[in-house]
């Protein structure tokens, strides 16, 4: 027994809020990056910026539906959801080891390695998506179209995203545990610097130990969905249903509240506001 009409509703329109405020906040990202010269050129938010775009196309292929099945306009959406959301999913991973290397290896040549990490994180998902075509696998799933919730889209599923996902938070993960361990103990042991300095400087750090959660906030409830009508494909559970829907749709939100609003991002947008009207013309 599927949904009623009213329980689709209401699923499409949370999927529609939660994806109009993703947008916005993917907007933000690339808008304050090209504003501002200094962000441009640093390679770190550049990868932000990168991870921004594929929320924004991830969030306006969410907009979509509800669609007939088979129609191209249902396969676009579950190409574009299939292709960003794992090229999402990517682009966290590169920030995490892009910042491991920088801090934990002192390496200073990471940037050079920006053109490989792009082929990666965009050209995998593009591959990636061309394989459910081989089983027929994409369609109709409950409101919006991805990837089919029988046996053989299940597998799909998991294999072109939830599995690379809770790689990623693994991985993700251990680079901050370790990051955050070693700036702390590099607080600890300054010399120089006042208790409200250090305090300040450790706000910073702490902030780190959220950047792998947004993947386990936002897609927790989408696995066990997931799990759920694998075993149970024609009884879907409303709640589920409503939380996937809701929660996987604010992960560009939740990604441009944890990279993009960073102290620098903060530091520069407060510069620009205090400077004088005639200094921006």
């Amino acid at each position: 027994m599927g949904l009623s009409y009213h329980q689709e509703r209401l699923v499409y329109d949370a999927r529609l809020v939660c994806s109009s405020i993703s947008i916005v906040g993917a907007l933000f990202v690339m808008v304050v990056y090209f504003s501002l010269s200094r962000l441009r050129a640093m390679f770190a938010f550049r990868l932000i910026m990168y991870l921004s775009s594929c929320d924004l196309l991830f969030s306006a292929a969410m907009l979509l539906g509800p669609l007939d099945g088979s129609s191209s306009l249902c396969k676009v959406q579950a190409v574009v959801i299939t292709v960003f959301g794992l090229a999402t999913v990517l682009w966290t991973v590169a920030i995490a080891l892009t910042m491991y290397l920088v801090v934990m290896s002192r390496s200073r040549n990471v940037e050079m390695h920006e053109a490989k990490m792009a082929l990666v994180c965009y050209g995998l998902p593009v591959l990636v998506a061309v394989l459910p075509f081989l089983t027929h696998s994409y369609g109709e799933n409950l409101q919006w179209c991805w990837l089919e919730t029988d046996h053989e889209g299940s597998i799909w599923q998991v294999a072109v995203f939830y599995g690379p996902l809770w790689a990623a938070f693994v991985v993700n993960t251990y680079c901050y545990w370790a990051i955050r361990h070693f700036l702390v103990q590099v607080l600890d042991d300054l010399v120089g610097v006042t208790d409200e300095e250090r305090e300040e400087k450790r706000k910073v750090v702490n902030r780190l130990k959220w950047y792998p959660w947004v993947l386990f906030f936002c897609w927790l409830v989408g696995t066990v969905d997931c799990i759920y009508l694998y075993a149970r494909p024609h009884e879907p559970l409303f709640v589920l249903v409503l939380l996937h829907s809701a929660l996987g749709s604010l992960q560009g939100a939740g990604n441009a509240l944890v990279y993009g609003c960073n102290a620098t991002v903060v530091g520069e947008l407060k510069k620009l506001c205090c400077q004088q009207p005639e200094t921006l013309l």
